[in-house]
């Protein structure tokens, strides 16, 4: 699954984000629960991004690999 970040200013960054057995879990997780976390943030803060994922994701919902490989896209996203 490609991973489209995009900023008012109309700056986009690609990225890369799937599993192999279902694609679509991975799109659905950025399109609904990662993107309420990060809609409004600046993408040049590529940490702090990270950072609030982290907290409000990983850190509630343990280390589940889905949302380990969403913001593998998303990180790639933003550096690109």
């Amino acid at each position: 699954m490609t991973t489209l970040v995009a900023t008012d200013d109309g700056l986009v960054g690609w990225g890369e984000a799937h599993h192999g057995r279902c694609p679509g879990a991975i799109a659905k997780l950025i399109d609904t629960t990662l993107r309420q976390l990060v809609v409004g943030m600046d993408a040049a803060d590529v940490a702090g991004v990270w950072s609030r994922i982290y907290k409000m994701q990983l850190a509630s919902h343990g280390m589940g690999a889905g949302t380990c490989l969403a913001m593998s896209g998303i990180d790639q996203a933003l550096w690109d």
